[in-house]
């Protein structure tokens, strides 16, 4: 599937879970399942998320909220896009 539509796909099922209120507690590439047109984020509501997605407000046991499920799907999309791991972040633009 073409990159793009699975950046698509996903900023779709993250908008529609946090329109119901659900919290993607445990967001990272494992817990998503792409196909059928579609991007189910169900497992990604419990556990523990891998330290790579978690969201700097997060760190020591914080809850989930929306703004870190969103960081982790931009995460996720930097991956889905540039084609290598989010962390370590290089240390340059250059980069």
């Amino acid at each position: 599937m073409e990159r793009l539509r699975v950046v698509e796909l996903l900023a779709h099922a993250v908008n529609a879970a946090h329109g119901r209120g659900d919290l993607l507690a445990g967001l990272e590439p494992a817990r998503i399942e792409v196909g059928g047109g579609a991007c189910d984020l169900s497992d990604a509501l419990r556990g523990p998320v891998s330290p790579d997605y978690l969201a700097p407000e997060r760190e020591g046991n914080a809850p989930a909220t929306t703004a870190s499920g969103v960081y982790a799907a931009g995460a996720i999309v930097w991956e889905t896009l540039v084609g290598r791991a989010y962390r370590p972040a290089p240390s340059h633009l250059s980069e």
